[in-house]
């Protein structure tokens, strides 16, 4: 029986350790082949980051490293491409400078290690700089990685009240958007042949500034791109969930099948819809999760940071204390573009979190109904609803001793 992956996010570690891999270098070709920056948003803990070593192994021409997945198997030539990978969420965004300081030592160790200078003194005229020089210098394609663009912005508007965090929030979002267009624009970058940008949020979507790059969040094609779907669960996890069906069956002297322990898991962690294709995922990390300590309880929202989504919840006025009914929560594809940092909508904030999910698609006026995709998010969402009350009646307690 193979290790469970979890909490590792390195798939050469994953590959060569003998650990459990879901396979989706399939989606990597598709999206390889296709030739066009795309952008990639899904919740936490649905694999973004793994995905993205997948990306940096595959264009890195590491052919022997997958052997007997789908990428390997196919006609793909393996070229070999020059890496620029960052993790916006590992720079110090506390102030505009600080964020722009950071970018520019990132791109700094890029050219350095590559045998080239960067002097620019403006961080994006340094990107165009340092990919044009080094790309000439080694006489390769470069290909950009970015995980979590959208941390900066998150880490400031975890208080909206605070219109300096906001403000801050607003210039990190200009700077991203303009890093992720002038990346992706052939006459700024002739010598990047794409970029991939992963992130939580639409956080950084200011409309045509990132026109340049293919937003797959809803593409029926990449539906299950992110996650685990029901065939997977069982191939690629079998020998766990038969594990746990013996030890239940001797625990309680009767017979609990492998269907019992799969539809335990589908109760708590499946249901996850992102876009207009009838196909749903498990969540990853839960799922993982139970299988390693074959109990099923609210493993996701205990591992999450959701003050952002508290903070909303408590400011808005919407009546989301519908912990047994979701109707009238609908959305339009324009209501899940996030414009305005200081008033976010909070069922575009829930969906995006993981707590809501399509649950029905109405494609004659192109309206999304959303739902809760399981027990889990279901119980995750009563946790901050009882949270947001508590917030409330300490607002309310200090305004009276106002």
């Amino acid at each position: 029986m193979k290790k469970l992956s979890l909490g590792v996010e390195d798939v050469t570690q994953i590959l060569q350790e003998g650990y459990t891999y879901v396979d989706k270098t399939g989606f990597a070709l598709h999206m390889i082949e296709e030739g066009r920056s795309c952008i990639i948003i899904r919740p936490k803990g649905f694999g973004k980051t793994l995905f993205l070593s997948t990306l940096e192994q595959i264009l890195k021409g590491n052919k022997e490293l997958f052997q007997g997945t789908e990428i390997y198997k196919s006609s793909y030539d393996w070229p070999e491409y020059l890496i620029f990978r960052v993790d916006f969420s590992q720079i110090d965004a506390s102030s505009s400078i600080a964020f722009e300081n950071g970018l520019k030592a990132e791109l700094t160790q890029f050219a350095v290690s590559n045998g080239v200078p960067a002097n620019e003194s403006w961080v994006v005229a340094q990107l165009i700089s340092v990919m044009s020089n080094v790309s000439e210098k080694t006489g390769k394609e470069i290909v950009v990685l970015v995980d979590e663009f959208d941390a900066p912005i998150i880490n400031n508007i975890q208080n909206p009240h605070n219109l300096q965090a906001v403000n801050i929030a607003e210039d990190h979002r200009q700077l991203i958007a303009f890093f992720l267009k002038c990346v992706t624009r052939s006459v700024d970058n002739p010598r990047v042949k794409f970029a991939f940008a992963f992130g939580l949020n639409k956080f950084a979507w200011i409309g045509g500034d990132v026109v340049h790059m293919k937003n797959i969040e809803m593409d029926p094609e990449y539906a299950t791109l992110m996650g685990f779907t029901e065939a997977e669960v069982k191939t690629c996890f079998g020998d766990h969930i038969r594990s746990i069906a013996q030890e239940r069956s001797l625990q309680h002297k009767r017979n609990v099948s492998e269907e019992a322990i799969l539809g335990e898991i589908r109760q708590w962690y499946f249901g996850y819809r992102f876009t207009v294709k009838e196909v749903t995922v498990y969540n990853p990390e839960s799922t993982l999760r139970y299988l390693r300590t074959k109990k099923a309880t609210n493993y996701w929202y205990s591992s999450r940071n959701r003050s952002a989504l508290i903070d909303a919840a408590a400011r808005d006025n919407m009546p989301l204390g519908l912990q047994d009914s979701t109707v009238g929560l609908r959305l339009q594809p324009s209501d899940f573009n996030i414009t305005r940092l200081r008033y976010v909508d909070v069922r575009s904030l829930m969906y995006y979190n993981g707590y809501l999910t399509i649950r029905k698609y109405h494609p004659e006026r192109q309206w999304y109904d959303l739902d809760f995709p399981n027990k889990e998010a279901r119980e995750a969402y009563k946790n901050t609803y009882l949270l947001r009350n508590r917030v409330k009646a300490h607002h309310y307690e200090n305004n009276n001793k106002n």
